[in-house]
């Protein structure tokens, strides 16, 4: 979720989070520690140990929208389109308000040039973030596609 304070000018590390009863879900430490480590992986394009390290957090927590987003993401690399769309589904259906995993869904119906869905997803993801780049480039290209 978007933080509701980040200091500016700060040496440490803090963001503050709204509490959402009954929505809110904290993710525990060691999955964060994983899921950088399958970051690290996704930007190497080691699709393979991404996968390890996002199965091994799943097992910790299944209930993380970030771990689905980012087996979205790798599932997306390695052209398993049904995989990735399970993931990036799973990601809004955890996190309603995810404009990644919308932008996500976009871009996997774009590459199937499924462009009606694509839109779709794509109006899901501005509604959320408006101002998301990725979203805004997509919308251009859709535009061209039509």
């Amino acid at each position: 979720d978007r933080p509701v304070f980040s200091p500016v000018n700060e040496p440490e590390y803090l963001e503050v989070f709204k509490y959402k009863p009954r929505q809110t879900h904290i993710q525990p430490r060691e999955v964060s520690h994983i899921n950088q480590a399958a970051i690290q992986m996704i930007r190497r394009n080691a699709a393979a140990n991404a996968l390890n390290y996002l199965n091994q957090s799943l097992l910790l927590d299944s209930r993380s929208s970030q771990t689905h987003f980012l087996l979205g993401a790798v599932y997306e690399m390695l052209k398993d389109y049904p995989k990735a769309e399970e993931n990036f589904k799973r990601a809004v259906e955890l996190h309603p308000s995810y404009a990644e995993a919308y932008y996500g869904l976009a871009k996997i119906n774009f590459n199937q040039n499924k462009i009606e869905d694509a839109q779709n997803y794509l109006d899901r993801c501005l509604a959320v973030d408006p101002a998301f780049q990725p979203g805004i480039e997509l919308k251009e290209k859709l535009s061209e596609a039509k």
